[in-house]
């Protein structure tokens, strides 16, 4: 693992390490958790649970209240255990660890008397690629918010970055697909050029398409024209600002902005620290 890694776990573990995710569908699929691998272990025996959330500090699971672990933990606080997670890497390969923990709680879920809720409390500092996970995934949404509008002009460069084919995509109007070239993306929109007419564009429900070749995803983007104009001196080519429905952005774009516009800060940080260095050596 390289030093910028370390460092950036680092910074994860720091700034995120209390914060909670609630384990949904669609949080398990963007952290790619196998939760059909959640194992809770204890005395030497292996019980299947449901992971309900996690944070870099404390999870917490569900289990059957006739599962002989609920009865062998039940009115003992403090009981050691361990937690086994399992991630899906990028080749569809599983990752797996365990993470030492101690029992803090033990509640009924939603008043059920069949199910149980626990709370593990991590006894250390858990593995690198728990952290690694977490801290990416909550760096994502809260860049999502504080980034929202900060634009990445495509160009040769920035397209390699993205993972993107080429500028060219086709977004639907009305289900009726149309090329379009895509000239600016962010996490609340995009900006794009294509054949049409301006009047007839305003305000139209739309779906843009993406393909990241790096990762294989075909992703759609739904979202609303919210201002289309002719460009200077052509009336056949319209440019359109389009704003995405926030609440139906897919994790992996917004993993991917994310990705660029780190490794984009990264890199000019380490452009203006060369040139600080460069100034000095020269003086």
């Amino acid at each position: 693992m390289s030093v910028t890694n370390n460092q950036t776990i680092s910074d994860y573990y720091d700034f995120f390490r209390d914060r909670e995710i609630v384990l949904n569908k669609q949080n398990l699929r963007a952290l790619k958790i196998d939760p059909r691998q959640v194992f809770l272990k204890h005395d030497g025996g292996q019980w299947p649970c449901i992971i309900n959330s996690t944070s870099m500090q404390f999870s917490t699971i569900i289990i059957g209240t006739g599962s002989g672990v609920y009865k062998a933990l039940n009115g003992k606080p403090n009981s050691s255990v361990s937690l086994k997670f399992c991630f899906i890497d990028n080749d569809n390969n599983p990752i797996q660890f365990f993470v030492n923990c101690s029992v803090s709680e033990i509640n009924s879920f939603n008043n059920s008397t069949e199910l149980a809720l626990i709370k593990l409390v991590f006894t250390q500092r858990p593995p690198d690629d728990l952290i690694e996970r977490l801290g990416e995934f909550l760096q994502v949404n809260e860049n999502f918010v504080k980034k929202m509008y900060e634009k990445i002009p495509l160009n040769k460069d920035s397209v390699r970055l993205l993972g993107l084919p080429k500028e060219e995509s086709y977004i639907f109007i009305e289900n009726v697909p149309r090329k379009c070239i895509v000239k600016e993306l962010y996490f609340g929109g995009a900006r794009l050029l294509f054949v049409g007419v301006p009047k007839f564009l305003q305000n139209k429900q739309v779906c843009l398409k993406l393909l990241f070749i790096d990762s294989g995803e075909k992703i759609s983007l739904n979202g609303t024209i919210k201002q289309a104009e002719f460009l200077p001196n052509r009336q056949d080519i319209v440019q359109v600002n389009l704003d995405f429905t926030k609440e139906e952005v897919p994790m992996s774009y917004k993993f991917h902005i994310n990705k660029y516009l780190t490794s984009f800060s990264k890199q000019l940080i380490e452009k203006q620290i060369s040139n600080e260095v460069k100034s000095e050596q020269n003086k």
